[in-house]
């Protein structure tokens, strides 16, 4: 079982000093608070974020509220306070937050949840991902020079940052080398046998994956009997992001539901009920 810590979560404001607008609805902002340098987000580790936005109340006099929270990964955080934030525009809340301009102020929880294990531990793991999930990745590629970044494996599309024309994760992580996977191969028991057998046992696999993807990858890991190897990174809805409101709660294979916030988001997928959805 590999070691991971749950570092002491606080609530702060930040404020949004730079974005950039990928494809297909997808934002970077770069956001910056004095309180973010003696948090130490633990990589993998996640934050309730909300927007700030103006309302009318009666008597026509405007207020400040923030929005409802939504569960976002931290990563590239660096000594001046500042780290990025993925924001992938879906509903009503997501498009407002990756519509932000500069200036705009944030208010967050966290460090929240147990993310990944410590970084000399995971130079033999590989990591599967979709480009929708790449912020547990980058949360690991920006803080650990480390881990073997050749062995990371993404689905579709990799966004390419408008500014530099490189691929988005190069932006913050350079020497990442990427290998970029068709989602149709999801499909083909070719694919996962050759997986699986380039990723030598004990070599743990991480999975940080969309449905339908994930729930094909875990099915089809289950019938190579591989999946108590394979460890998932799971972001559903999160209301609370402390355990408190039981929102994320998804069935477990054996004993009490798992709470996503509390118990991951990295959990072992020998621990979780397959069914249709994961999530």
């Amino acid at each position: 079982m590999p070691s991971r810590r749950r570092a002491l979560a606080a609530q702060f404001e930040a404020t949004v000093v730079h974005r950039v607008e990928l494809a297909e609805a997808q934002t970077l902002l770069k956001i910056q608070s004095s309180s973010l340098p003696e948090l130490e987000f633990p990589s993998g580790a996640f934050a309730m974020v909300s927007l700030k936005s103006s309302v009318m109340v009666s008597r026509g006099v405007g207020a400040d509220v923030f929005q409802l929270a939504r569960a976002y990964t931290p990563f590239a955080c660096m000594a001046d306070g500042t780290c990025w934030l993925y924001v992938k525009a879906v509903g009503r809340i997501s498009k407002a937050l990756a519509n932000a301009p500069v200036g705009s102020t944030l208010a967050l929880m966290g460090p929240l949840g147990l993310g990944w294990p410590s970084f000399c531990e995971l130079t033999s793991w590989q990591v599967l991902a979709d480009s929708a999930n790449l912020a547990p990745v980058l949360s690991l590629a920006t803080q650990a020079s480390q881990v073997p970044l050749s062995k990371i494996h993404v689905l579709g599309h990799i966004p390419t940052d408008p500014i530099s024309g490189r691929q988005w994760p190069s932006v913050f992580q350079p020497e990442m080398a990427m290998r970029r996977l068709s989602e149709a191969v999801l499909d083909t028991t070719d694919f996962w046998t050759r997986f699986f057998e380039d990723t030598p046992s004990p070599s743990p696999i991480a999975m940080c994956l969309s449905e339908p993807w994930l729930q094909k990858a875990l099915l089809a890991a289950q019938g190579c009997a591989q999946l108590h190897r394979i460890w998932v990174y799971l972001k559903p809805t999160m209301a609370c992001g402390t355990g408190s409101c039981y929102g994320c709660v998804i069935d477990a294979a054996e004993g009490l539901p798992i709470r996503v916030c509390w118990e991951g988001p990295l959990i072992k997928a020998s621990q979780l009920l397959l069914r249709e959805s994961v999530v």
